[in-house]
């Protein structure tokens, strides 16, 4: 029996670090080869005739990893949750790393029916749990682990929330199961700065202390620089992505420890860095490989390596940051849209028509947020 394949010929593949002509050579949803050389016939043709594409005109991204709550959206019925997908894959997201909010009185039924393929989903996705602190304890967490979490979206709203958590027994469970946590302040533009920045303090404190990963909504990425390179990771919103992306085109390769969605990437932002071809690399670095990697799928998603999913992005080299003011604030994933979109080496967007398959989408279980270096 044939197996499926594709070629992709004459694109500019963006990496992390750089952009290079490539081909890249797919099978049954696997990039199975990355390079610049003309392989043999034979190999071309060994297992069936592959579908070559011409891609001379194209950047060739990874696809983009997308933090959503799509909880909202699911109640509405199954035609909002598909047309929501739909525009976050016509935005080029491949992936969604979706938020589930649970409340105190969900039972281990009801954690798994929020957990559950609803709706058969378009692509694929993790899945990240939202607690408020008080909930966090041994005995949820153990509860969470058996349904194969991997992230905890923590909630806090005063300081005192953070040290009356059992940390002596959940940094155990938290270190055997491998779970990352994210700490998000509610209500955070209305504390003082001071304030804040005490609490940032107690929780860091309390995660290297107990060797656990964490993200920390809203932080400035500059704060952890010097500390543990492998602990810390600031989940950046549009003003710190600026900043991470100005500082980064100057210091190529300066570590900084700070992943940003790409729904909150501005083309301003991008065309400050030193030419087009850089700033679409640190938009991967920032927006895909980093995100695949605090989530726990890379490289699966987010990479553009041999084995990895063969989820891609094709943004026309005419259109990329062409046209616009460099003083405008438009949202990248607005205006710089993708020709073409492919989810696991089948096409599911092609000039504006969407080709996805309800059901396609599976969820991404055995996650490992502790086995990469942001």
């Amino acid at each position: 029996m044939s197996k499926s394949r594709v070629c992709i010929y004459g694109g500019s593949v963006v990496t992390p670090f750089g952009v290079h002509d490539a081909t890249l050579w797919i099978r049954d949803g696997k990039i199975e080869r990355v390079g610049q050389d003309t392989l043999k016939k034979a190999y071309a043709t060994a297992g069936g005739r592959p579908d070559c594409v011409d891609a001379s005109d194209y950047y060739i991204l990874p696809g983009f990893l997308a933090t959503s709550y799509l909880q909202p959206v699911r109640r509405k019925g199954v035609t909002a949750y598909i047309e929501e997908v739909r525009n976050l894959i016509a935005s080029g997201v491949t992936s969604i790393i979706d938020t589930i909010q649970l409340d105190t009185w969900m039972t281990g039924s009801q954690v798994a029916y929020q957990l559950a393929n609803h709706y058969n989903n378009l692509i694929d996705y993790c899945v990240r749990i939202r607690l408020q602190a008080a909930h966090l304890t041994p005995a949820r967490l153990a509860e969470l682990f058996a349904y194969k979490i991997h992230q905890i979206e923590v909630r806090v709203g005063h300081r005192e929330e953070i040290g009356q958590l059992d940390w002596e027994h959940l940094a155990r469970q938290l270190s055997t199961y491998k779970v990352s946590l994210i700490l998000h302040i509610e209500d955070e533009q209305s504390l003082e700065q001071e304030y804040r920045q005490a609490m940032y303090a107690e929780w860091i404190h309390r995660c290297l202390q107990a060797k656990i990963r964490t993200s920390i909504h809203g932080i400035d990425p500059f704060s952890l620089k010097g500390q543990d390179a492998f602990y810390l990771l600031a989940e950046a919103d549009g003003k710190e992505c600026e900043r991470g992306i100005t500082y980064l085109s100057k210091h190529w390769y300066e570590y900084l420890p700070m992943v940003c969605d790409v729904r909150q990437m501005t083309l301003r932002q991008l065309r400050k860095a030193q030419h087009g071809e850089q700033a679409l690399s640190l938009l991967v670095r920032l927006a895909v490989t980093n995100t695949a990697k605090a989530a726990g799928c890379y490289p699966q998603k987010g990479s553009l390596l041999p084995g990895a999913d063969a989820d891609l992005v094709l943004l026309h080299k005419d259109e990329w940051l062409t046209n616009f003011e460099l003083s405008t604030m438009l949202k990248f994933s607005e205006l710089c849209l993708p020709r073409l979109v492919m989810s696991k080496g089948k096409w599911i967007y092609k000039e504006a028509n969407h080709l996805s398959t309800v059901g396609a989408g599976r969820r991404l279980q055995q996650l490992q947020p502790y086995n990469y270096v942001i």
